[in-house]
């Protein structure tokens, strides 16, 4: 919360940004009616201009993030790996083909 900035002015400055898109300055802020130079100093160490952090956006699986299922197995996975000297044997029965 800004001290000096209640509801009413809140949904001026929203209107504002609506109407005209992101502020350049703060002292834009001054085109706001029921903020002046006096109200805007003590304002200004609380605000900035710049873009708006970004925020996560919602899973669309309706999953949250943290409650991922555990991968699942493939058949590859489940299947015994072939040693080298399998492979090797392997390539030499080809070759004689």
């Amino acid at each position: 919360m800004v001290p000096g900035i209640g509801p009413s002015t809140a949904d001026k400055i929203l209107q504002m940004r609506k109407s005209y898109g992101a502020f350049k300055s703060v002292d834009d802020l001054l085109a706001i009616k029921g903020i002046g130079p006096k109200r805007m100093e003590k304002m200004r160490k609380y605000l900035t201009v710049g873009k708006a952090p970004e925020t996560k956006k919602p899973s669309t699986d309706g999953q949250s993030a943290k409650a991922k299922p555990p991968p699942t197995k493939t058949a590859a996975a489940k299947a015994p790996a072939k040693s080298k000297t399998d492979a090797d044997s392997s390539e030499k029965d080809d070759e004689e083909q």
